[in-house]
């Protein structure tokens, strides 16, 4: 038997260690292939409150609205206030407020006219980062009302969220093709879309989510889409999981999560 001096032995047990720490960090640096670590569900980024005439959602102008924001994103925000026909009865943009990541709540009245005396309507919150990509929408629909209704206002919310649950922020993703998944609560009438947005704007994947009842009594879906996609080059890009709007805007209601696709 060979003995080893107390050096030779402390050097031996430093490059044994060196060489574990080398492995767990290529394993943590690899990027996924297709798939990423499922997240918990968030909170939604933006919410909106309309403070209307009770459980018939008729408002009357100036509308009180009530706006939470728990975004991160230096960008802007669009609140828009849209007629029957899609046509735009208010908008206003303007940065975040106070802190990036700092939860707010805005409060504000909203002035219109309709040319009748009551016609549906759809108040929209949009995130927009700082490419100008859609980062969240939040709507609630309403009865405009051109005479103020005389009966005790009330709070009223969109009751529809929709969490991306896979991948998880920030992930990276190789393989040519990457899973989406996650939840909505509400109506799953309308369809789902998966978009894959590049900084510069362009489309490098995009797909039908596949929707299923997780339970259909409250109302809540689990969503899933395999979306293919090509890159030559490390390429973040925005995941937007779009449920459409229409007839009253294209988007009713919008999450998203940035990731970074390689070859």
């Amino acid at each position: 038997m060979i003995k080893l001096g107390k050096k030779t032995r402390l050097l031996l047990w430093v490059v044994a260690c060196l060489s574990v720490l080398a492995v767990i960090q290529q394993a943590e640096a690899a990027p996924a292939s297709g798939v990423a670590l499922q997240a918990e569900p968030a909170l939604p980024e933006v919410a909106i409150t309309v403070y209307s005439a009770g459980e018939t959602a008729e408002v009357a102008a100036p509308l009180k609205v009530g706006l939470e924001f728990n975004s991160a994103v230096e960008g802007s925000y669009r609140l828009e206030l849209l007629g029957e026909d899609g046509r735009l009865l208010y908008r206003q943009v303007w940065a975040p407020p106070g802190q990036p990541g700092t939860p707010q709540l805005l409060k504000l009245p909203i002035n219109f006219e309709i040319p009748e005396a009551q016609e549906a309507g759809r108040l929209a919150i949009s995130l927009l980062d700082r490419q100008g990509r859609f980062q969240a929408v939040d709507s609630v629909d309403v009865l405009l009302s051109a005479v103020a209704p005389d009966t005790q206002q009330a709070a009223l919310q969109n009751p529809d969220h929709l969490i991306i649950q896979s991948p998880a922020p920030g992930s990276q993703v190789s393989g040519g093709t990457i899973q989406v998944s996650g939840q909505i609560q509400g109506s799953a009438d309308l369809p789902l879309k998966v978009l894959l947005l590049a900084e510069d704007g362009r489309v490098v994947g995009q797909r039908l989510a596949a929707i299923q009842p997780i339970d259909e009594k409250a109302g809540t879906w689990q969503f899933s889409a395999e979306v293919p996609c090509q890159v030559k080059e490390r390429t973040p890009v925005r995941i937007q999981v779009i449920q459409s709007g229409e007839p009253l805007s294209e988007i009713k209601l919008l999450a998203s999560v940035l990731v970074d696709l390689f070859p």
